[in-house]
């Protein structure tokens, strides 16, 4: 089915930017550094890996946890499955009829809606409309552009201000509607890495200390893979190269960090000729312009998952706000100009190191 094709390729182009393989901290020492134990499995249309550093035993065990908190997560979040909490809101959308929701969905949506007002709706839970309208999310993908009166038609529908979270100590505890008839919502732009969040308590909770997560390329470790490593130091990958191996730079994860990228490249279609990539700005239902992608650190893996497509959207220049109501988080921005530049956010200081062909295109922004 065509959905299920979308969101293949929405979740390759995650895992592709940012790399499925985590590469151990400390080059220093001599030798190639040993390499974790890792499972992989398929879930969600994409891949998931569980690494445990080298010698451990337990993965066997752990594997099925994490995998079971994936699952769960799907089955409550899903955009596509029909019992899904976002399924049955969306089939009540415009009748007035509150929806009975899980906690978890609840506290997701909160989140969402919370980086939608922060970012003035660069980020919008309700956009699926639109990605159907450009042919993404199981639309029809169409040889011209939307037409002016479609595009207005539909961002109409696209406004996370008209959705209702109701929370309240009696059952059912959570409700949700939606205000107009047509309205869609959506949390693919945030799922994953709450899937992420939800693993890495489930592994704490087993007396897990040592572990690195990787959902779609939405990653977030725990310790470090070797002894006089940091943590897990991550390859960011240069989308412009074809060679595996080639990196931006790289990142370390240490304890409880998070990172996830987005980016304009893997997910398009093609209309009157151009590429159209699937990130598309909800404030005015054309595609976002200006980047080539944009890799998060931050505290949480639903934070860096959500913060990615927010400032992928908002671009470098209208970054603050948002990363002023995100304390610590910093962002590593690719951009789409000839040549490309990495711009780089202050809090990343130590933290980003440039790949070697790339040192000289670093600007960090204030």
């Amino acid at each position: 089915m065509n959905h299920l094709s979308d969101r293949a390729l929405a979740s390759a182009a995650k895992l592709i930017l940012t790399g499925l393989a985590a590469l151990l901290a400390g080059c220093r020492q001599p030798g190639p550094a040993p390499a974790p134990v890792t499972a992989r499995w398929p879930v969600m249309s994409t891949v998931a890996e569980l690494s445990l550093p080298v010698g451990a035993t337990n993965l066997p065990r752990l594997q099925p946890i994490v995998a079971g908190c994936f699952d769960a997560v799907e089955n409550r979040l899903s955009f596509f499955r029909e019992t899904s909490d976002i399924a049955r809101i969306n089939r009540q959308a415009g009748t007035g009829i509150p929806v009975a929701v899980a906690a978890g969905t609840a506290d997701v949506l909160a989140q969402a809606l919370s980086v939608a007002r922060e970012s003035g709706g660069a980020f919008d839970p309700t956009v699926a409309p639109l990605m159907r309208l450009w042919g993404f999310r199981g639309g029809v993908t169409n040889l011209a552009r939307p037409a002016h009166e479609a595009l207005g038609g539909t961002l109409a529908l696209v406004d996370w201000r008209q959705v209702t979270l109701v929370v309240t100590a009696a059952p059912p505890h959570a409700a949700v509607h939606l205000a107009r008839p047509g309205m869609e919502l959506d949390l693919g732009g945030i799922a994953k890495g709450y899937a992420v969040d939800q693993a890495y308590d489930a592994l704490l909770r087993e007396g897990c200390s040592v572990f690195l997560v990787n959902l779609a390329g939405n990653m977030r470790g725990r310790g470090a893979p070797a002894a006089g490593r940091r943590g897990w130091r991550i390859g960011i990958r240069d989308p412009l190269q074809v060679q595996a191996g080639a990196w931006l730079g790289t990142l370390t994860l240490e304890d409880g960090e998070a990172l996830a990228t987005s980016g304009n490249y893997e997910r398009f279609v093609v209309v009157e000729g151009e590429r159209v990539p699937h990130i598309i700005d909800p404030r005015d239902g054309q595609p976002a312009r200006g980047l080539i992608s944009v890799t998060v650190l931050a505290g949480s893996a639903l934070e860096a998952d959500a913060l990615s497509t927010a400032l992928f959207v908002l671009g470098v220049d209208q970054r603050r706000t948002v990363l002023r109501a995100h304390p610590g988080c910093g962002a590593v921005y690719l951009t789409d100009t000839r040549p490309p530049r990495l711009r780089v956010t202050p809090e990343l200081h130590g933290r980003f190191r440039p790949a070697p062909g790339w040192k000289t295109a670093v600007e960090w922004v204030d």
